[in-house]
């Protein structure tokens, strides 16, 4: 297949279109394409590539989730260390103001 001929299908990609299989048309089955014979290919390896990249974004996408979320459990969990700590040293300055 030349590049011309990639060329044009590609940008006809989105013409493609059956018609219903006459006498006058050649073809088998009860549905004629009106695409190239490698048209078909192509247009099998676009949608396949369409597929992959959505897939891709969506496993991105969740990752990315992912990532924020553990990133807001980390941030949760210094919180709650440094409340501890405090907690920690104002019962020491009570025990230390009662004692002496």
């Amino acid at each position: 297949m030349t590049n011309r001929q990639t060329q044009w299908m590609l940008s006809n990609i989105s013409s493609i279109t059956c018609i219903p299989k006459t006498s006058n048309n050649a073809g088998s089955g009860p549905w004629h394409s009106s695409l190239h014979p490698d048209q078909g290919n192509v247009k099998l390896v676009v949608v396949v590539v369409v597929v992959i990249i959505v897939v891709v974004r969506v496993i991105v996408g969740v990752v990315v989730v992912v990532v924020v979320v553990v990133k807001v459990v980390l941030v949760v969990i210094v919180i709650v260390r440094v409340v501890v700590v405090a907690a920690a040293a104002v019962v020491v300055v009570v025990v230390v103001v009662v004692v002496v």
